[in-house]
Formats: structure tokens, C-alpha cells, sequence
């Protein structure tokens, strides 16, 4: 699974971060997500998105605001960056069954 998120991530001319989020939050690799935060100076959201990744998602405080912020990802109809908040906190069961109703096949979820 880490050979496809650094695949997506080296796609195309722009290294996005918001590509290969998904993966690297399924592997709990969280530091290593901030850490391509901090390199995408170009990213509209880079400034938002430090700020929220340099928090401690072991704190249940921090838990919650992860989880409020995928809902209100979700009620805009974001689905791609819901499920990447989602990942901050959820096991891998309660993700699934979440972000099934909202795609179409299992491998998406």
C-alpha cells in the first residue's frame, strides 16, 4: 500500500499531498503526512491543513475534532477529503462501513 501512495503522489507534474493522504492515514503514517504538507508551499491549503496535522490525534480532544471536521467535509459533499479525516481517527471497520453508503464499490471505501 505504500508503493501506491507514493505512486500517487509522484503523479503528474504537481506532488500533491491531498492524492496520497488517504493511504498514508491507512498505513498511520501521520507524520509523514505533514511532513508533504509542509513541502506543497503551492497549496491553497497548506497553512489550514499544518496547523491541523501538528495536533495530537492520540488526545481524545483532538479525536473529536478530527471527526467533526470529516462530518462537515461530508455535509459539503466532500466526500475524497472526508474520507481522508475519517482516517485520522476510525479503526479500519468503522471506516469502511462509513464510506461504503457513499461510494460504489468496497475498494473505494
Amino acid at each position: 500500500m505504500e508503493v501506491i501512495a507514493r505512486t500517487e503522489y509522484m503523479a503528474g507534474d504537481s506532488r500533491d499531498p491531498v492524492a496520497c493522504s488517504l493511504f498514508y492515514f491507512a498505513l498511520g503514517k501521520h507524520k509523514l503526512v505533514q511532513g508533504l504538507w509542509r513541502q506543497a508551499a503551492w497549496h491553497k491549503e497548506q497553512a489550514v491543513m499544518l496547523q491541523f496535522m501538528s495536533n495530537d490525534f492520540t488526545q481524545p480532544r483532538w479525536r473529536t475534532a478530527a471527526l467533526k471536521n470529516a462530518y462537515a467535509l461530508l455535509g459539503k459533499r466532500r466526500f475524497g477529503e472526508w474520507r481522508r479525516l475519517a482516517f485520522v481517527d476510525l479503526d479500519l471497520r468503522v471506516r469502511c462501513q462509513n464510506t461504503r453508503p457513499h461510494s460504489s464499490s468496497l475498494e473505494v471505501a
